[in-house]
């Protein structure tokens, strides 16, 4: 992956998957620290992401308003305050991660001439909507 265009998708579209992971678990799990959260993710999706990945953006959903944050004597606890705040990032996570992937497409289309795009739209919105 030589082009910078192309890893900054891949981090884009990994940063806003992650954020979904983690506002979903605390959405639907409740308040947790981030080492649950890394459990959780790890457990109910069969993802394996490291600490350096969660507590930064753990960090960032906080800073931004979207988790609260609440230190006890051993340890963070992560909690959603506005659920509807929330459900309103999910939207936009959603709708972010439909963009980046229809430019993903593009670029692959150039490449890949049998590239099925309708499917992998179908996919992703199947994806994406099944929450709601």
């Amino acid at each position: 992956m030589d082009d910078p265009e192309t890893a900054n998708i891949y981090t884009e579209l990994a940063r806003t998957a992650l954020d979904g992971l983690i506002l979903s678990t605390i959405h639907l799990g409740g308040a947790m620290s981030g080492a649950d959260v890394q459990r959780r993710i790890n457990t109910t999706h069969g993802v394996n992401i490291s600490p350096g990945a969660v507590y930064p953006r753990l960090q960032s959903l906080a800073d931004d308003g979207l988790l609260c944050k609440r230190e006890t004597p051993n340890e963070t606890l992560y909690g959603v305050d506005d659920h509807h705040r929330t459900q309103q990032r999910f939207k936009t996570l959603a709708e972010c991660h439909v963009e980046l992937a229809d430019t993903y497409i593009d670029a692959c289309a150039t490449e890949h001439t049998e590239f099925d795009t309708d499917a992998l739209r179908r996919r992703l919105y199947e994806h994406v909507t099944e929450s709601e």
